[in-house]
């Protein structure tokens, strides 16, 4: 009997569908990137966790209904009935069947992910075996049984296929979002909610997964069998025998309820019974079989009143619809008021609809179209009425219409319920509630998942078997949702089906970041999607399946010339405003760059000194312009004959010309210039170089830092966008496996410490040459110019405004342009100004934000000018930008905070006279402490990290928030950045650096915050000044520049020798493991 089971198992199609879709799955996961810090063990272990959560409660869900379900929906109850067997021994059976296959797959998945891994790891795969049997006995067998019992507990319980599909996806969703706020790092975006909640979960979670995430937090790299996983495993099982008992509980009782009532298939068929599909108005025709518009519309009213009922009158739509409002309320609810980890913001709707309009929304709503999509398009052939509907005088595009626009009303009504829940989520809130805010969002969700529905009835419209058709469209929804093509190597926004790239709004500009894509976007993914519709149309008899109609070949010719010239010209607009982000186009850019021009990085070739930029800005167009004059020095020892100027692909430099003369080869391919000089250029001696820039904000991309030109904020950047003299490093691909790709050697870059005990050479292809930049820009007469130096003249003229600066000192080669509609507040320090440019006006912007970011700015400048060296601007800026994903960033004499976070947000108050860490404060601080770690010190040594740029800047945060802002937010501080740093630690999959080696964040951030504590505590902060004023002795321009070794070397000496163990061991030590146990953390520990 067990062979017949299997048998029957294994021949029904979705069962195999499910194998291949989970193995695929399990491939997928097992894509990383190939490195040799790979942490293999920990790596497998955390991907094998990655498939049993997110594979095997969907891959048992779908497929229980065949094991459990079949005979009922079979209409052979009866007949299994008489066979000589127990219900115990029915369930038994199947219950070992499909357990049975579902660890086979597992298995098999865990094998192939080994296989990958380990290959990827560089190492064997027997050294994975002891940890794939780990996993399949300890993590996936219980979970496999307990979900296997679920789904027949839930057949014999509810007898519907559609609530097991509800209930496992329930639990799927569910799970994902438990996981999330217990700090499990598969899940994007997780954090730890409650530790309460994350030592809950070490002994209920269903997978086993939060205590193997402990094992973890305690530098693990392997799980193993803990006392409290044991406890979580043999409870699963122990549920798993009650409810196998119950499910043979539920079986008798309801055989035995339903013996006065004919059969148990009786019963079952009422319970299972679906709306018919009928016609309530006769269908008015003519002779020839065409309708009459009255009769038309009849029809067509009268078909999507029915199948409108038929969606709203399921119960199961009707709890989804519930369980939708308390979704979307609860995700508003809990999170419209968060800013970042204590910071609290004054919220509005933007804030509301910014919690779910971009990801819960899009993502679910496709889902549940897709679903009612499928249950209209083959309702009838469910209810075997597919030949009858296919005799009815209705056409085919009459029928595809009414469930196109039943759909549309579906989707109206998952709309009214979200703006339902999003306005008692604000008003329970307590939100700034703005109204039109409710429309402009409403459209833009309504319209592109108007397009979807559209494709999915397209779909299950041309397509002949409905699981075919569900696949199809379960293909699109993972097109647009998963990172396959991606990691294929193939990157298109059109590959994104459906989809309208419009960016989160906020107060400050509202959609301007990404509105000019909506229009065109849907215009194309409307163009494609109504010429699918009228291509299935023509292919389907009423619904009945694929037909070709051989008289409408023309139709159909014509509906396939619109999708490819609609492809065509969207792909070359894409291509054309930015080239490099089409299919990987900036790693072939770079490939082809280093290939052709690497052999000019040991050229000696002459070094920019001055600039000079007329700029026009037209923020009201989207242009701007900039004419620059390079003044080019040879500061080598050797005359130069040849001089490259580059640029990047697509942005062309106009009338470039070389004061002196020369030839000029140019390689339009790849934007670079070659001067030839008829005489060469002597040592110390100087030439001009001019060239023109122009810039059209893309209408078909979103904005993105750090080229930006819109009415409510303009931002150019000297990088990319200006000519670079001779070969740039920073083109050079960088990651180990794209270079491999492009066939490029490896780079064999040293790390710091290499020069530990040795003093490296200066590096004249690394060093720093800072310029004199003098800037003229013109912009809108309502608008204010912000450049790097002294602004020395401000006129207005014929409806323009002009702003003329000019530094005073050289500057790091990184300059950058603003033109903003709004005004500054100043202070001062010294000789210094200080200017704070942000939209005050806006809605909710606390009064004090300005002042504290103000403030922050002045006590760093004041500590730096005290204890290391002095600023050397007239001035220094600080400037509010839209929500871009960058939360702050330091330009010279600029610094760019995030509006959101730096000036709506306000410190969390746990008690009226307790509050936490100012971000705020902490950030404008970090920023401004860039001035010098990493505008003075920190560039110009290739093979350098970012320690002496953004650890540095650390330990800034330490000593001012201690000065000026209290123990309490130091000790925050302090506590936030261990558990983030303990968070990490746990979730990394590769081989912890070295401090002055790492480029990770949490090395970079946290880990940095954790180090300097230790330091500052064994030494004091006499001793890390002394260190840090002798480098700014030693290392400023025109010296050679620092390193973070340079730096470590000079604290050695300021110290008594037998702290030198306890330096090394921070600094140049690849143990974290005494950070997160070191005593001073003992309270952030718990």
């Amino acid at each position: 009997m067990f062979n017949q089971e299997l048998a029957f198992f294994l021949r029904q199609p979705l069962v195999w569908v499910s194998f291949f879709c989970y193995l695929s799955f399990a491939a997928l996961v097992s894509v990383g990137v190939h490195t040799p810090d790979l942490l293999v063990e920990k790596q497998f272990s955390i991907k094998a966790m990655t498939i049993l959560m997110l594979g095997i409660p969907l891959f048992i869900g779908a497929l229980s209904p065949i094991s459990y379900l079949r005979d009922m929906t079979s209409n052979m109850e009866e007949l299994v009935l008489t066979t000589p067997r127990t219900f115990l021994q029915h369930l038994l059976q199947r219950s070992l069947v499909f357990g049975g296959v579902t660890l086979f797959v597992g298995a098999l998945g865990l094998t192939i992910l080994a296989l990958l891994i380990a290959k990827q790891g560089s190492t064997s795969m027997l050294s994975l075996a002891p940890l794939l049997l780990w996993n399949i006995s300890v993590l996936y067998m219980p979970s496999v049984v307990f979900f296997i019992v679920l789904g027949a507990w839930l057949s014999y319980r509810f007898i519907s296929v559609p609530v097991i599909y509800a209930v496992f996806t329930c639990i799927w969703a569910g799970y994902m979002v438990i996981a999330s706020m217990s700090g499990i790092s598969i899940m994007a975006g997780s954090y730890v909610a409650s530790e309460s909640l994350v030592f809950t979960m070490q002994w209920i979670d269903p997978y086993g997964i939060t205590s193997v995430f402990s094992q973890f937090e305690n530098q693990r790299s392997a799980p193993s069998l803990t006392f409290q996983l044991a406890i979580n495993r043999i409870s699963y099982m122990a549920m798993s025998v009650v409810l196998f008992f119950s499910a043979v509980t539920l079986m008798l009782k309801l055989t035995t309820r339903e013996r006065d009532t004919k059969t148990l298939f009786t019963y079952l068929r009422k319970r299972m019974a679906q709306r018919p599909l009928v016609f309530t108005k006769p269908l008015a025709s003519s002779n020839t079989g065409t309708f009459n518009n009255t009769g038309s519309y009849s029809t067509y009213s009268t078909l999507v009143l029915n199948a409108t009922a038929y969606l709203f009158t399921n119960k199961l739509n009707v709890l989804i619809l519930i369980g939708w409002f308390f979704l979307i309320f609860s995700e508003v609810a809990s999170g419209i008021r968060f800013a970042e980890p204590m910071s609290t913001l004054a919220a509005t709707s933007v804030d509301a609809w910014n919690r779910v309009a971009y990801d819960i929304v899009p993502t679910l709503g496709n889902a549940l179209l897709l679903m009612w999509t499928w249950q209209l398009c083959w309702r009838a052939q469910i209810n075997n009425m597919s030949e009858l509907v296919a005799a009815s005088p209705v056409s085919s595009m009459l029928l595809a219409l009414s469930h196109l626009s039943t759909a549309i009303i579906a989707l109206l009504a998952i709309l009214l319920v979200t703006a339902l829940a999003v306005f008692a989520a604000e008003t329970w809130s307590g939100s700034t509630i703005i109204l039109s805010h409710y429309a402009k969002q409403s459209a833009l969700l309504l319209l592109p998942l108007s397009v979807s529905a559209t494709l999915y009835v397209a779909i299950n419209t041309a397509t002949r078997n409905k699981l075919v058709a569900a696949l199809f469209c379960l293909f699109c929804i993972g097109m647009k949702l998963s990172p396959l093509m991606a990691q294929f190597g193939i990157s298109h926004p059109l590959l994104n089906i459906a989809q309208v790239p419009i960016l989160r709004p906020d107060l400050m500009w509202g959609f301007s970041a990404s509105i000019t894509t909506f229009a065109p976007y849907l215009a194309y993914w409307l163009t494609i999607a109504t010429a699918f519709l009228i291509c299935a149309v023509s292919m389907s008899h009423r619904g009945n399946g694929t037909r070709l109609h051989m008289n409408q070949t023309k139709q159909r010719t014509l509906c396939v010339a619109s999708v490819l010239v609609a492809t065509v010209c969207m792909h070359l607009f894409l291509h054309y405003e930015r080239p490099l982000k089409i299919n990987h186009g900036i790693s072939d850019w770079r490939a082809a760059y280093e290939r052709n021009y690497s052999h000019w990085q040991h050229q000696p070739q002459p070094q920019i000194t001055d600039m000079k930029v007329n700029g026009n800005f037209y923020p009201e167009l989207g242009n701007a312009d900039f004419a620059l004059e390079y003044t080019l020095t040879n500061t080598t020892a050797s005359p130069i004959e040849h001089i490259l100027v580059g640029g990047i692909s697509g942005f062309e430099l106009h009338s470039l010309e070389l004061h002196r003369p020369n030839t000029l080869t140019e390689d339009k391919s790849l934007n670079q210039h070659v001067f030839t000089l008829a005489e060469p250029l002597a040592p110390n001696d100087s030439t001009k170089l001019t060239t023109r820039i122009e810039f059209t904000q893309p209408t078909l991309w979103s904005a993105s830092l750090h080229q930006i030109v819109t009415p409510k904020f303009s931002y150019i950047r000297s990088q990319p966008l200006m000519p670079v003299i001779g070969f740039n490093a920073d083109y050079m691909l960088s990651k180990p496996v794209i270079r491999e790709r492009m066939g490029l050697p490896p780079l064999s870059r040293p790390q710091p410490t290499d020069f530990i005990n040795e003093q490296p050479e200066h590096n004249e292809i690394g060093a720093r040459y800072p310029i004199n930049v003098h800037s003229i820009i013109t912009t809108n007469a309502s608008h204010h110019v912000v450049a790097p130096g002294a602004l020395i003249a401000q006129t207005h003229a014929h409806g323009r405004a002009t702003f003329e600066y000019k530094t005073q000192v050289p500057i790091r080669n990184l300059v950058s342009w603003f033109s903003l509609p709004y005004g500054s507040v100043t202070d001062s320090l010294g000789q210094t100004q200080l200017h704070v440019y942000a939209p005050t006006e806006s809605l909710s912007t606390p009064s004090d934000s300005v002042e504290v970011n103000l403030q922050a700015m002045k006590d760093t400048l004041q500590w730096f000018n005290e204890y290391i060296s002095e600023y050397p601007g007239a001035r220094l800026n600080l400037i509010a930008i839209p929500d871009l994903g960058a939360t702050g960033y330091a330009l010279p004499q600029i610094l760019l905070i995030n509006h959101r976070v730096g000036f709506r947000a306000t410190p969390f108050a746990y008690a009226e006279d307790k509050r936490g860490l100012d971000q705020r404060y902490r950030r404008a601080v970090h920023e401004t402490a860039h001035q010098w770690f990493g505008h003075d010190m920190g560039y110009g040594v290739e093979w350098d990290n970012a320690f002496l740029v953004e650890s540095m800047a650390k330990y800034v945060e330490l000593v001012l928030l201690e000065k000026h802002r209290g123990q309490y937010e130091v000790e925050a501080l302090i506590n936030y950045e261990f558990q983030r740093f303990r968070y990490a630690v746990a979730n990394a999959t590769l081989t912890a650096d070295a401090l002055v080696n790492s480029n990770k964040r949490h090395d970079m951030y946290s880990r940095a915050t954790l180090v300097f504590t230790i330091l500052r505590d064994s030494l004091g902060d006499e001793v890390i000044v002394s260190a840090l004023r002798t480098l700014w002795k030693q290392h400023s321009h025109p010296n050679p520049p620092a390193s973070s070794i340079d730096f470590v070397r000079l604290l050695k000496v300021s110290t008594n020798p037998v702290h030198h163990e306890l330096i090394d061991l921070l600094f140049l030590s690849e143990d974290i493991k005494f950070i997160l146990s070191h005593p001073r953390f003992a309270a952030a520990r718990g």
